[in-house]
């Protein structure tokens, strides 16, 4: 199967769990969004009273302070918080693989047990594909490489999550960057419309970054969906190895 037709198969079996499972989805973005939302508002704030001016009516010197701003709040949110909220997008995603229903108090026990040792790799991942993303080519490559990580870090025990994800999506990496295409897009767009939606109040910025997160949950629980495929793949050609006849 190519690249495109694969990635619109699991971009439809992830955000398929995603909707079966709002009882997880909806309070776990929300929280998030409180977190990054409120945070914005707080820095744009900051930045207008130090008198350089925020929104969309500041100079540059405002709009670079402030987008600088909202990138360091966002990569802080995503190394503390985003371990947590992944781990709950794995969970769905192999509750769902297995026809089982996820309820939010499971995925959260699950989330905090797997906190530690996810944290590490998550944010490692993290902050190559932000950093990366500010020149476009190397956060990409990091974003294929690193597209299993918090999978890995979930479920597996391998010392390496990051190496073992870079290992796993090999022949998986076209795949992987068609699965983000829609997100790239988005993110690019965003940045001519997302002081006006900031002005609009603090509730309406909260509610816009709500459904940004839950984006990107779906997609989280995407490549969830296609390391489980990779790994049943995997057993499955290993299983066969050892039956054939010597």
């Amino acid at each position: 199967m190519s690249s495109l037709p694969r990635a619109l198969r699991f971009l439809a079996a992830g955000y398929g769990a995603t909707l079966r499972h709002l009882g997880v989805a909806l309070p776990v973005c929300l929280v998030l969004a409180l977190i990054t939302g409120l945070g914005d508002v707080v820095i744009a704030e900051l930045v207008a009273a130090g008198g350089v001016g925020a929104g969309p009516d500041a100079g540059q010197a405002g709009l670079i302070a402030t987008l600088v701003g909202w990138l360091v709040w966002d990569l802080a949110s995503q190394i503390l918080v985003g371990p947590l909220v992944a781990a709950t997008g794995v969970f769905v995603a192999r509750a769902a693989a297995h026809g089982k229903p996820a309820g939010l108090y499971p995925a959260l026990n699950f989330a905090l047990a797997r906190y530690k040792r996810m944290f590490v790799p998550h944010m490692r991942a993290w902050v190559a594909i932000l950093v990366g993303m500010q020149v476009l080519v190397p956060g990409l490559l990091y974003w294929m490489m690193y597209a299993f990580v918090d999978a890995v870090a979930a479920l597996d025990d391998h010392p390496d999550p990051r190496a073992r994800s870079r290992q796993l999506t090999l022949g998986r990496r076209g795949t992987i960057l068609w699965m983000a295409s829609p997100f790239i897009l988005f993110s690019v767009a965003r940045i001519f419309f997302d002081f006006q939606v900031q002005a609009m109040g603090t509730a309406v910025w909260t509610a816009y970054h709500g459904l940004v997160h839950l984006f990107t949950y779906g997609l989280g629980v995407s490549y969830a969906t296609l390391y489980l495929a990779r790994m049943v793949a995997l057993d499955k050609a290993r299983a066969e190895a050892g039956a054939a006849p010597g």
